[in-house]
């Protein structure tokens, strides 16, 4: 495993952990940039997991990550609020 497919893994593990499977639905998002439990290197970048549902039953997440290659000012890894998954 690559250090580029971590996150992905990490953010997964960290929504199993705080959502049963039973309340998790076609249609939902989940995002978050907590480097603890959200499969981020630190708070200014973004991970995002959607379900994949096939006949009704959750078979894997399709997940992306982003960074704020743009931003004017970065910002310092410490810093920032978290949104855990």
């Amino acid at each position: 495993m690559t250090t580029h497919t971590i996150p992905y893994a990490k953010l997964v593990d960290g929504i199993l952990a705080a959502y049963a499977l039973a309340d998790i639905h076609e249609g939902d998002a989940f995002i978050s940039n907590d480097p603890y439990r959200g499969g981020v290197s630190h708070t200014p970048d973004v991970a995002v997991a959607t379900p994949v549902f096939v006949d009704g039953k959750l078979i894997a997440f399709c997940t992306s990550f982003g960074c704020p290659l743009l931003a004017k000012v970065p910002a310092p890894r410490e810093t920032g609020s978290k949104a855990p998954p």
